[in-house]
């Protein structure tokens, strides 16, 4: 048994504004704009959803070991593809199992990452200790006790029925109505020509079916239509014996031609002398529309609803790296402050003040364009990022956020009156990279809050 935690896959990201550097832990990181990611790139050439990368994990029981590799998807897992597509060392991929060291281009050259392995105790990439022969590196060895502290396993897994499985002295049994019991969905497939010959009652219902037949006259990638050469790979191992059983998230074809999340556990079985593959699989829609949430609320203000902090550093870091690559791109930064914040918290309950914030909000996204984003980044103060960098637009913005205060907000039937401290910054004449740029709007905001203090 090989314990080697020193060991870390990860994935860096250039950019013309900086470089970012993502460890890769999670069953499938989700690559692309939208906010929904897991990692953000808010790119033109990127779309809302542009890539996946997929964790697998090879077991050896016997060894109590795992090997680990991932593959990168194009695309989600809903059968969508990329606008502009994925290139993997410069050459167009659907799907592609990913080795130290390889360059990934997403959508246009302004957007290249590598993945490799680092060795936190050397500080050495496995893609330069092995430089001439990358393909023997795609995976690393760990103990069974440090995959199951990952996020491979549903919340209630010492309870589930599919990890009890691995304990059943009967999995080798043909489609036993125990197993059936056990699992949410089972197949079986000849392990030669890879057909279905076999299913339980649980996977039909899983795909919509009304009998096993239908299930049967179906091919391995009318289901498995997303990642089917993961699961060929996967067969590949476990023929070879070099596996006892591979487990990795995916998304299952449904009669309707929706998909559905589910986790998979591939192993090969035998009946007599019949050698199969018989595929585990659990539903995991909940558990993925939970992690979504968690993710949205990780990135939302849950008061206004809006981009929060952690969001809008993405998005501008993202965002100046798309206008570095175009000459003619400018942005705004806006900063606005609520000047009688203390007061209020002060003065009323937390119920008032959220109110205003909302109501304040809510007056805010009225002002902006389809292009422009607004964000609740701190308790008391709001970003806007506008797209439209003329001295026009800006002032505009500018003058409506003031006006806006010359009304006092209705709270609860009283009337609470605010003003607005503003700070702002241009790329790039204010700053080429998103730190210079924040600072610098910061530093026009604190001085035009400092004004309002002298003169209260």
């Amino acid at each position: 048994m090989v314990n080697n935690t020193s060991l870390k896959h990860i994935l860096s990201l250039e950019l013309s504004t900086g470089k970012k550097t993502f460890l890769l832990e999670k069953n499938i990181h989700s690559l692309g704009r939208s906010s929904s990611n897991s990692i953000i790139i808010n790119h033109r050439v990127t779309s809302r959803h542009h890539g996946s990368i997929i964790k697998v994990i090879y077991q050896d029981e016997k060894e109590d070991k795992f090997d680990i590799a991932f593959w990168i998807l194009d695309g989600d897992f809903k059968g969508n593809k990329s606008r502009n597509g994925l290139f993997v060392n410069t050459k167009k991929v659907d799907i592609y199992k990913l080795s130290p060291g390889d360059i990934i281009i997403l959508g246009g050259i302004e957007i290249k990452g590598k993945y490799d392995i680092l060795n936190i105790d050397s500080k050495e990439f496995l893609s330069v200790i092995h430089k001439e022969n990358p393909q023997n590196v795609t995976s690393f060895i760990t103990t069974e006790k440090e995959i199951f502290h990952s996020d491979m396993l549903t919340e209630n897994s010492e309870d589930s029925d599919y990890q009890e499985l691995k304990h059943i002295e009967t999995e080798n049994n043909y489609c036993t109505d125990s197993i059936a019991e056990l699992i949410e969905g089972i197949i079986f497939i000849d392990i030669h020509t890879s057909k279905i010959i076999d299913c339980n009652q649980s996977f039909i219902k899983m795909l919509d079916y009304e009998k096993k037949e239908d299930i049967i006259k179906l091919s391995l990638e009318n289901i498995f239509t997303i990642d089917k050469e993961i699961l060929e790979d996967d067969i590949k191992l476990l023929i070879s014996d070099k596996y006892e059983s591979v487990l990795r998230h995916s998304a299952i074809k449904q009669k309707e031609n929706e998909f559905l999340p589910v986790q998979v556990k591939v192993r090969a079985v035998s009946q007599g002398e019949r050698n199969l593959i018989c595929i585990s699989i659990l539903d995991i829609a909940e558990e993925r529309k939970l992690e979504e949430l968690l993710r949205y609320r990780s990135y939302h203000d849950l008061i206004t609803n809006l981009p929060n902090y952690k969001l809008f550093k993405e998005h501008l870091f993202s965002v100046l790296a798309n206008y570095h690559s175009n000459e003619e791109g400018n942005i705004a930064l806006v900063l606005v402050k609520i000047n009688e914040w203390k007061e209020i918290g002060y003065n009323y309950n937390y119920e008032v003040a959220e109110l205003i914030l909302k109501k304040v909000s809510k007056k805010f996204k009225k002002l902006i364009s389809a292009q422009d984003i607004l964000y609740h980044w701190r308790d008391d103060e709001f970003a806007f990022l506008l797209a439209q960098n003329t001295v026009e637009y800006l002032d505009k913005i500018k003058y409506e956020i003031l006006q806006i205060a010359q009304q006092p907000f209705l709270v609860q039937e009283e009337e609470i009156q605010i003003s607005f401290s503003i700070g702002n910054a241009s790329y790039p004449a204010d700053g080429n990279y998103d730190e210079i740029l924040l600072q610098n709007a910061d530093r026009t905001l604190v001085e035009n809050y400092y004004e309002y203090i002298k003169n209260k």
